[in-house]
């Protein structure tokens, strides 16, 4: 899988992302989840596969376009900050949990304190809702601009998932 974000654009769009993070343990692997289980099925398996191939031919896709419709001027958010607001939400919504050999566990320090569940389900909530708004406007650029993304299929259908994350412990 080729993977059309980094950190780096994750800590454009969400700057208190930790530097600190470990990103083959933590990063990539919630950029996988939000290709695989948020945008590819948003823009169908051939829109995907090709974007994933081609991603120079989509450079506005992928990035913030200004474009007119209508008579009106719009603004599409592009993919790289829609996806990077999604995997944040995934990043987010597990960063206390730390997999060992003991099961599940939460990491603490003298030095911090632990955050409620609550507040941590808040917040991934409000981010996948950014995430949504932003898909949606992505929708409409496609909408709008269907010839020059042959591969993108209307559907009424097609809508961004209102989804939440349950956050099962944060001690």
């Amino acid at each position: 899988m080729i993977y059309l974000i980094d950190d780096s654009m994750i800590r454009t769009i969400k700057p208190q992302l930790s530097i600190n993070i470990d990103v083959a343990k933590k990063v990539n692997p919630a950029i996988r989840d939000a290709q695989e289980f948020d945008l590819r099925p948003f823009l169908g398996d051939e829109l995907y596969q090709d974007l994933q191939n081609n991603s120079g031919d989509y450079d506005s896709l992928m990035i913030e376009t200004e474009y007119t419709h209508g008579g009106r001027t719009y603004v599409s958010p592009g993919i790289i900050a829609t996806l990077s607001l999604f995997a944040y939400a995934r990043i987010k919504s597990d960063a206390n949990e730390h997999d060992t050999a003991f099961g599940t566990v939460n990491k603490l320090n003298p030095y911090s304190t632990g955050v409620s569940e609550a507040t941590i389900s808040r917040q991934v909530r409000e981010i996948r809702e950014q995430a949504n708004i932003y898909l949606e406007r992505v929708q409409a650029y496609l909408d709008r601009n269907e010839n020059l993304f042959p591969l993108w299929k209307k559907s009424p259908c097609r809508k961004p998932k209102k989804t939440a994350y349950k956050i099962r412990s944060t001690r």
